[in-house]
């Protein structure tokens, strides 16, 4: 983003549809910006975010509002390479029990395994990872669904760079993979980070991947401790049974209040709050502790009504936009495209039945 550039303040439809993400890389961002002489507090509060976000560990906001965010902050602190500079400059044990069970575990198979494993745990399930083998490699992908862009260039090298470096650290190894691949576009200069990873790095892949070979899945972690392991995989599980085995009602009654009330978007929050005999606050802590966001909730609930009302075919999609709390037709018809990717016509056409055989 240039400096000068409108926040969100005065682009809001990209943010207002982009799903909230969580993490670790807003607060060390600032930080760079900052030493750089940058205003970071007027940079973070031009992308909404106050003071909490020079605090907290991780912080929350809309996925592509946090691309531009680091974007602005890379400029800021005239930094190209600023997702890897951070990555490779973070101090150990920042990333906390995620990291933890990972440097614990007997082989760095195993801790790429808990990577996957836990990662909902510090993403309210939006990021998707995998392990793929196949041919004697193995790939650990990392995507964002509907996303190509994924985390955006400084997200995208801030994982994978945090990834490659805690294996050659947990085993003690300069490990290579075979191949990088990246989800967003080449950038003009990238010989540092090529020359750091020491393969080939593929872009525009739609997904973050590391492939190495099967042979760096056997290599055994210089810290693995199997008691402490044993702990913090009991723990973490036993966070993921609970977020599993949550009861629907409350989250049922949220949709439901949301469903009802989408024509008062620009209250929806408050409104639906007070309805539920609540605070937005706490709300937004029951939400969270469900693996989901007040955010979240409110786009899949547009994203049903939508389909639906495209199928009937009855409401045109200036009348779609304003029952689904839009302030503009624009917007949702980007929001849907973002959600079926058609438009209302071609969903519409695709969803009407066949003309019965004369």
């Amino acid at each position: 983003m240039k400096r000068g550039a409108p926040g969100p303040a005065a682009r809001p439809a990209p943010y207002a549809d982009s799903p909230l993400y969580r993490s670790f890389v807003v607060r060390p961002a600032l930080w760079w910006a900052q030493r750089a002489g940058a205003d970071a507090v007027a940079l973070a509060a031009r992308f909404g975010l106050g003071p909490s976000a020079f605090e907290d560990r991780m912080s929350e906001m809309p996925l592509a509002a946090y691309r531009d965010l680091i974007d602005a902050c890379a400029e800021a602190a005239r930094e190209p390479f600023l997702g890897f500079r951070i990555a490779t400059s973070l101090p150990r044990g920042y990333l906390g029990v995620f990291e933890l069970s990972a440097s614990s575990a007997p082989t760095a198979g195993e801790a790429a395994a808990r990577f996957v494993k836990y990662l909902p745990l510090v993403n309210n399930g939006l990021l998707s990872a995998r392990l793929d083998r196949r041919g004697g490699e193995v790939v650990l992908r990392q995507w964002i669904e509907g996303e190509p862009l994924a985390q955006g260039r400084h997200g995208n090298e801030f994982i994978l760079t945090a990834m490659l470096r805690q294996s050659r650290e947990f085993t003690g190894q300069h490990v290579v993979p075979r191949l990088v691949r990246l989800a967003h576009p080449r950038p003009p200069d990238v010989g540092e980070i090529e020359r750091w990873f020491g393969a080939e790095l593929c872009f525009d892949s739609g997904e973050n991947a590391l492939v190495v070979s099967e042979a760096v899945m056997a290599l055994p972690q210089v810290a693995a401790d199997g008691a402490l392991l044993a702990v913090l995989d009991q723990h973490a599980t036993r966070m993921l049974d609970e977020r599993a085995q949550r009861p629907d009602d409350f989250l049922a009654r949220v949709r439901r209040s949301v469903r009802e009330n989408l024509t008062h978007s620009e209250a929806l929050l408050p409104r639906v709050a007070s309805l539920l005999s609540s605070s937005p606050r706490t709300l937004q802590r029951e939400l969270t502790a469900r693996g989901t966001s007040f955010r979240r909730v409110v786009d899949e609930v547009r994203a049903e009504a939508a389909r639906a009302y495209a199928a009937e075919g009855e409401l045109g999609v200036g009348e779609m936009a304003f029952l689904l709390g839009y302030a503009d037709t624009p917007s949702f018809v980007r929001a849907f495209r973002r959600w079926t990717g058609q438009t209302v016509g071609d969903y519409r056409r695709d969803a009407a039945p066949a003309a019965p055989p004369r």
